[in-house]
């Protein structure tokens, strides 16, 4: 039966001394190099981010802190898209996901951020005209003209088709 360590014992851990045991931890997995580098740039942030709040401790860390860390992501960069935020959120939450495992931090979830998709822009009627324009075969080569024939069939085969060629 594995052997669980009470949250009281390991209370007093600070979050490097924690960090430094998750990442022998994944060297010792054999992680690759940019994994490694990938888990110390992303935490490093958060770990600043603690700091100016004045939490010192693994135990201190809460979902709480996590939100405010994407709000103030957001606030300080409105431009920052989603998927950067969830980027950043996937390697604290391994970190952090590590910290509950070992009985630092108390359990919590950490769930991604939605990604909200805008639709894209479709071709204009001028850009469908070009892709669709002839090739001459006799001086074109065969990667032109099979991607000729290629857009044709698509533009051909769908809903709203508009005579083009």
């Amino acid at each position: 039966m594995k052997r669980r360590k009470f949250f009281s014992e390991v209370k007093d851990i600070t979050i490097a001394e924690a960090f430094d045991k998750f990442m022998n931890a994944k060297q010792a997995q054999n992680k690759s190099n940019e994994t490694v580098k990938y888990y110390e740039d992303r935490f490093e942030k958060f770990s600043s981010f603690l700091e100016e709040k004045g939490i010192s401790h693994a135990s201190e860390i809460t979902d709480d802190c996590v939100n405010e860390y994407i709000n103030g992501k957001r606030k300080t960069n409105p431009q920052i898209k989603d998927t950067t935020i969830n980027n950043n959120l996937r390697a604290i939450r391994a970190v952090l996901y590590y910290f509950m495992d070992k009985g630092y931090t108390e359990n919590f979830s950490i769930p991604l951020v939605t990604v909200r998709k805008s639709p894209k822009d479709g071709y204009t009627l001028e850009e469908q005209t070009l892709l669709v324009k002839r090739p001459d075969p006799n001086h074109c080569t065969f990667p032109e003209y099979r991607n000729w024939v290629i857009i044709c069939h698509l533009l051909a085969s769908g809903k709203e088709h508009q005579k083009l060629v």
